[in-house]
């Protein structure tokens, strides 16, 4: 009876541990939220997976360390899923053009880098809004008004020539061209009726976004699109905030097509009571980090936060 009881003991060991050993084995290193491949790109199956996003509390925004400036506003962060690399724009002195810069990090945990100008995506008199695909590969952004986009082969690398997306252009001035799963659109457009910036939608091979009216007022600008992998939540910013400011906005739908919920402030440490013009909101895939541009701490223009959960 002894015997038999140290054998089944010892059985129950072996198979806890071969199970302890498969679970790691199915999560890999290279399959966690937050790797790369060889290559800095996320790996293929961070891109495909759509992990439940966290619930914890988002902490406090901070400056992202050498993007800011004393004196001019700098704004329209996009980052890459793996954290490494973000292009933004930095206002120039007159205040009356943009030029993307890119700032990059070998880690996480490393610090930031010298930003850049990314001279092969400043062909124009100014540039804006840019937005990444969920590869990280392709960049759509603003030139004077117009959407364009250009393509690299990995994460970090440098961009190809760019080229307008006449599936999109109308003439009308736009800009924060965001598209998730790999067609669908949103815009931000100059509506001439209202003299306003609104959102449109559509895709990129069926003609002109229309005006997605449950996101707009008639009497408030919408801009700062940014688009969930799977095109069911919208964040964006407006200027209907109670205090005249900025602020960010988030709207949901059940299916692509469906009908947005009606739009809300996003909540603390991102609403109207934690800072002025907050916009251009950007949230990985993973739910662990959230971007924006804002004026908080004293200062006077537009400065990169980072949030983390």
């Amino acid at each position: 009876m002894y015997v038999m009881g140290r054998l089944l003991a010892l059985l129950a060991l072996v198979c806890g541990c071969k199970a302890q050993l498969g679970s790691l084995e199915h999560n890999s290193p290279s399959d966690a939220p937050g790797s790369t491949g060889a290559d800095g790109a996320p790996s293929d199956a961070q891109v495909d997976a759509q992990p439940d996003a966290p619930t914890g509390p988002w902490g406090t925004p901070t400056v992202i360390p050498n993007t800011a400036a004393a004196t001019v506003n700098v704004d329209d962060p996009t980052m890459t899923q793996n954290g490494l690399d973000i292009i933004y724009a930095v206002t120039n002195a007159a205040g009356t053009a943009k030029s993307l810069f890119e700032i990059q990090r070998t880690t996480v945990g490393s610090p930031w880098g010298t930003p850049v100008s990314r001279d092969e995506l400043n062909i124009g008199t100014s540039e804006e809004s840019p937005r990444f695909t969920a590869d990280d590969k392709t960049i759509y952004y603003g030139v004077a008004g117009t959407i364009y986009t250009a393509t690299r082969t990995a994460a970090g690398q440098p961009f190809g020539t760019p080229t307008a997306v006449a599936a999109i252009n109308t003439g009308a001035y736009q800009k924060w061209l965001a598209v998730c799963d790999g067609n669908n659109v949103m815009v931000s457009r100059s509506n001439t009726t209202t003299a306003n910036m609104d959102l449109y939608e559509g895709t990129l091979t069926n003609g002109a976004p229309t005006n997605a009216a449950v996101l707009n007022e008639s009497t408030t600008s919408e801009i700062s699109t940014f688009l969930s992998k799977d095109c069911l939540t919208v964040y964006y910013a407006s200027n209907r905030g109670t205090n005249g400011t900025t602020q960010l906005y988030t709207s949901t739908r059940g299916s692509i097509g469906g009908t947005w919920s009606t739009p809300v402030n996003v909540p603390s440490p991102f609403s109207e009571n934690d800072g002025t013009d907050n916009e251009d909101p950007w949230v990985s895939n993973d739910g662990h980090y959230f971007v924006f541009a804002g004026v908080r701490g004293g200062s006077t223009v537009k400065q990169l936060y980072i949030s983390t959960r």
